[in-house]
């Protein structure tokens, strides 16, 4: 499932812990990376999309390691839209935290370093919209 896919069923969903507030908060952050990058919007959300997918791997790996109660604890302890660098460290080496600094520079012309940066911020937020979509 995709990442915009996502979004919409836990915004279409009554019963999960997403909706209207929780796109607010997703735009507001893509937005506030958007611009502290310089850049559209559409290039943070690709970037997301992308560390998406090595969040989701992560977390099967954790699930098929440590068990289902393991990976949604991870799940739940640190999904949100803040800033979170133990989020980031907990499900990605620091060889992977540099492969999707790389992959993301390679699709989306954003420079690693920066993306680097915004980790700690979009991990937490992909954990969110996992949690989210139950």
């Amino acid at each position: 499932m995709g990442l915009f896919d996502q979004i919409l069923g836990a915004i279409e969903n009554s019963n999960q812990q997403g909706g209207i507030g929780q796109l607010g908060n997703i735009v507001s952050t893509v937005e506030q990376l958007s611009n502290a990058a310089g850049t559209d919007p559409s290039t943070i959300q690709s970037a997301l999309g992308i560390v998406g997918n090595y969040v989701h791997s992560a977390l099967q790996e954790k699930q098929a390691t440590e068990g289902d109660e393991a990976a949604q604890a991870a799940v739940n302890q640190f999904s949100g839209t803040s800033p979170n660098p133990q989020a980031v460290d907990s499900l990605l080496s620091p060889f992977i935290q540099q492969e999707i600094a790389q992959v993301v520079q390679e699709r989306t012309g954003l420079d690693a370093s920066l993306v680097q940066q915004f980790l700690p911020t979009l991990v937490p937020l992909v954990l969110h919209l996992f949690q989210s979509r139950g």
